[in-house]
């Protein structure tokens, strides 16, 4: 039997070796936390809580308002110290943000489990304690679509990503090995809350530890089976899971929930379960800590709002040498460079990874017209002429080649020989054609 694949992507390197195989660990609890109220850039927000308030773990300190409002939980007990504008690591731009400065006695709210028998409940009961628990802020496909009235769209399929294809991260993995009940758990709670009766989880054929651990789990839930599909980047991609795993085609122009799907990662379950069972909001995420200036890597539990200064001072971050590092958060394909360690662990983050800065900037040439990146390229797009006409500010020429069907995965700089930045140059086409669309 072939395994299940999409055309395109490539192998880099992994570094999964190094964490594969270490146990999710709690990080020691930090003397601060900077927790970032604002998400994204055009967030309407408020703050719950005033200077020198104490509070406990699973408290709101703030919310984002909106249809989709997602309120933002205290991670340590202790006092708000200030609250103020903060440094974001994706944002790049400060946000208002509350700090809280650690007691170190880890006082919580007490947690009233009043769902844990959820279909006893309507799916607008459980809609709104997921949200209270702050579950949108991780990009919850259901609560997206749901907020939609995605009910009206004859969503059949739930598939959740078990795909960690960036090459050095873990932090899904091992979710999948300690906590698989509690994902299945999450998953059929989405099943019940869509009124789906049909779902996959989709993992690489290189775990084979959380194949074996949700098999033994999904053998009780009859609707839910495991699909395992070979290991190739970017195997993770919404368009290439639906293409390996359903042998559907997401056209362009088209959302995926067009075709009657709607995508969750293991992470997204596994908060779902805590919010509704353990009625525990999102206070913390697992994150992957490696490469090559980090003495001790693993597979870390980190507060929400710790600063990657300290995280990375608890993982054995040589510091020595900083400079001629960089550090990345999420991974080493589709990662963020970060100027500044000043900055908080976000909802949404999965790792955080350093390697040379001599291997992320080499010299750079033009194209030689070897179709490496077209071959590479996962959504049969041609980088190659975009990159070309980028560089020459040609830009009605780059919009030709339809620059916003990018995932910006990174696998045409990846496999360009002349080492071309041209995720960076389809992204300015992207820009162009955005500032294009609100003029007009």
């Amino acid at each position: 039997m072939p395994k299940l694949t999409f055309s395109g992507g490539v192998n880099p390197y992994s570094y999964k070796a190094t964490t594969k195989n270490l146990q999710i660990t709690d990080l020691q609890i930090p003397s601060r936390v900077v927790i970032p109220i604002v998400q994204n850039l055009n967030d309407e927000v408020s703050v719950t809580v005033i200077k020198d308030e104490y509070v406990s773990i699973g408290q709101k300190i703030g919310e984002i308002k909106g249809l989709n409002c997602s309120p933002v939980h205290a991670s340590i007990s202790g006092k708000v110290t200030d609250i103020c504008m903060w440094n974001h690591p994706v944002i790049s731009l400060p946000v208002l943000s509350v700090v809280i400065d650690s007691d170190f006695k880890d006082k919580k709210i007490t947690p009233k489990k009043t769902h844990w028998d959820y279909f006893r409940y309507s799916p607008e009961d459980l809609v709104k304690v997921i949200r209270e628990a702050g579950i949108t802020g991780l990009n919850s496909g259901f609560l997206s679509v749901y907020s939609k009235n995605a009910l009206l769209k004859e969503i059949d399929t739930v598939l959740v990503n078990g795909c960690e294809s960036e090459p050095s991260t873990t932090s899904e993995n091992r979710l999948m090995i300690e906590h698989a009940y509690e994902v299945i758990e999450g998953l059929k709670i989405i099943m019940y809350i869509m009124d789906v009766h049909k779902s996959h989880i989709a993992v690489e054929d290189n775990s084979d530890e959380a194949i074996e651990s949700l098999k033994k789990v999904v053998f009780k839930a009859p609707n839910v089976s495991i699909k395992i599909l070979k290991t190739k980047y970017p195997q993770n991609g919404q368009r290439q899971l639906i293409d390996a795993v359903l042998d559907k085609t997401v056209h362009s122009g088209t959302s995926v929930t067009d075709s009657g799907i709607v995508i969750e990662s293991i992470s997204d379950c596994y908060a779902i379960y805590q919010a509704v069972v353990e009625a525990k909001p999102v206070t913390s995420r697992v994150v992957t800590v490696s490469g090559s200036l980090i003495e001790k890597p693993g597979n870390y539990n980190v507060r929400i709002g710790t600063l990657f200064s300290d995280l990375l001072d608890q993982c054995g971050y040589k510091k020595e040498t900083e400079k001629k590092m960089k550090i990345i958060l999420g991974a080493s394909m589709t990662g963020i460079s970060q100027v500044i360690l000043d900055v908080p662990v976000i909802r949404n983050m999965s790792g955080i990874f350093t390697m040379k800065e001599d291997n992320v900037n080499p010299k750079t040439h033009a194209c030689i017209r070897c179709t490496k990146c077209i071959k590479a390229c996962p959504m049969n797009l041609m980088p190659n002429f975009i990159s070309i006409y980028a560089e020459s500010f040609k830009w009605d020429e780059c919009l030709k080649y339809h620059p916003e069907d990018c995932i910006e995965c990174g696998c045409c700089a990846y496999e360009c020989i002349a080492k071309r930045p041209i995720v960076q140059q389809i992204k300015l086409a992207k820009q162009y054609k955005e500032e294009l669309h609100v003029k007009a």
